[in-house]
């Protein structure tokens, strides 16, 4: 458990640290312990991940995510027996991988908004709305956590009674899920 809170530790420092920690077995090992029964190692593994990945790191980031550590976040999740510190650190990995999605993406529409009067004002924020969604359904991390039911768990953490996990979930949601909204 101290080599955990270490890694996390070490992981929360420069990239040059980062990058010691994923050159290292430690790095497939947390990776493993993310699938643990023991919801301590579990915890310690989450708060590792949830250090390096970030817009900060994104190249870093971009390299670690990938389906298996999407459906090890799912899994997570999806079992009810879940404490709350790994829930929330659960919710805050998602929405950055979602982040990391939407950054990749982010030079993908050339089309210029311009808004030089009131009458177009209108039009020009419809079509933001429309470049925005695109980009949202272009996110390939929203696509797969769509794909592995991450929607229905998002909206089953919004009943959680913890307020945090309400408003992290309820966030998420209406930042990734909530086209209509748009």
């Amino acid at each position: 458990m101290e080599i955990l809170w270490s890694l996390s530790n070490l992981t929360a420092g420069s990239q040059s640290h980062i990058m010691t920690f994923l050159t290292s077995d430690f790095y497939l090992i947390s990776r493993e312990l993310l699938n643990s029964t023991n919801s301590n190692i579990q915890c310690q593994s989450l708060k590792i991940f949830n250090n390096i990945i970030c817009l900060e790191f994104f190249d870093i980031s971009s390299k670690i995510i990938d389906e298996e550590f999407i459906l090890s976040i799912i899994k997570i999740l999806k079992h009810k027996q879940s404490n709350v510190n790994i829930k929330i650190v659960c919710l805050s990995l998602i929405n950055n991988i979602f982040l990391i999605g939407n950054f990749t993406r982010k030079t993908s529409s050339n089309t210029p908004i311009q808004i030089s009067n009131n009458n177009e004002n209108i039009e020009s924020f419809e079509k933001f709305d429309e470049i925005n969604n695109d980009l949202k359904k272009e996110n390939q991390y929203v696509i797969f956590f769509l794909k592995n039911e991450g929607q229905e768990i998002l909206h089953d953490l919004q009943l959680d009674t913890n307020i945090d996990i309400f408003k992290k979930s309820k966030l998420i949601t209406e930042k990734y899920f909530d086209f209509e909204r748009d």
